[in-house]
């Protein structure tokens, strides 16, 4: 599967902010990851927007399945002529279109629109750390939680000693896969040989880059995840099960949070969901609307 297969990566999403999720070499990855061969693909372009597409059982969806793709975005400055053609593409069929910002939902509503689609709008939510210093997040976060980030680090070097944040090696990515799996059944179920060789090619193509928490020659903890200019997108992470009452994943975290910012990025983001832990650490939603339906 070729890049060009995929979209033209010249073009900029029509949301802000949606990291490596809806441009060309994630696309091309996660397609490949899910055993969906290049034909599968349906790529609808005009010039001034293009979007990938995919249809399964009658289903129109975007290319990158929702389990492992966080935000979705068509790309240009007006990508709704590429919706319609695709839409009019699919007439009769059922459409399960997730993970849009709000940006992207308005370009998803208007193209809907045109055809004259019936169907339903819900929201859910991805999480994100907005501030632009390490001491204004630790502001943010509140005096118990800021207690709670110091505590377990204390906790955690006073059992191993002096602990810093490193970046791996691109050959460490099976060995962060080996300790994902560890993690829970769930996790051991997900990683699967097909999603090993999906998180090496991020790395290869994508930008991804895994971050450990050491202590001397010992990984405590892993977060791979993709780093730009502007911001770092958390994508998965993993931690040494033998040293869980030290709470190696919280503190990795935190110091991963002080890292980002240091370097200069306003936005930390957690990716989809809205769990406890992430909006402990300062996370606030930002909604993300799915649209499903059937195309007239």
């Amino acid at each position: 599967m070729t890049k060009s297969r995929i979209l033209d990566d010249s073009l900029e999403a029509c949301a802000p902010s949606v990291g490596p999720f809806p441009h060309a070499p994630f696309l091309v990855a996660a397609e490949r990851a899910v055993g969906r061969t290049p034909e599968e693909v349906r790529v609808f372009m005009d010039g001034r927007g293009a979007v990938a597409m995919v249809v399964d059982d009658n289903e129109i969806r975007f290319a990158g399945d929702g389990f492992i793709t966080d935000y979705h975005a068509p790309l240009g400055g007006d990508p709704v002529p590429s919706l319609v053609k695709a839409f009019n593409e699919f007439s009769g069929a059922r459409y399960d279109l997730d993970s849009l910002p709000e940006e992207a939902a308005d370009v998803i509503r208007r193209a809907l629109d045109r055809v004259g689609a019936s169907g339903s709008e819900e929201v859910h939510a991805a999480t994100v750390v907005y501030s632009r210093s390490t001491q204004g997040w630790l502001s943010d976060i509140g005096k118990k939680q800021r207690h709670e980030v110091r505590r377990k680090r204390r906790k955690l070097e006073a059992a191993l000693g002096p602990v810093s944040l490193a970046v791996a090696s691109g050959e460490d990515v099976s060995r962060f896969c080996e300790v994902h799996r560890s993690n829970s059944d769930d996790k051991e179920a997900f990683m699967t040989s097909a999603m090993e060789a999906f998180f090496a090619e991020l790395v290869e193509t994508a930008g991804a880059l895994i971050h450990n928490l050491v202590a001397g020659d010992r990984v405590l903890a892993s977060a791979f995840g993709f780093p730009t200019a502007e911001a770092y997108y958390l994508y998965n992470s993993a931690y040494d099960t033998d040293i869980a009452d030290l709470a190696p994943g919280a503190v990795l975290l935190g110091y991963l949070i002080e890292h980002q910012l240091a370097r200069g990025v306003s936005r930390f983001d957690f990716l989809k969901g809205d769990e406890t832990y992430k909006r402990r650490h300062g996370g606030l939603p930002r909604p993300l609307h799915r649209f499903t339906g059937t195309l007239p």
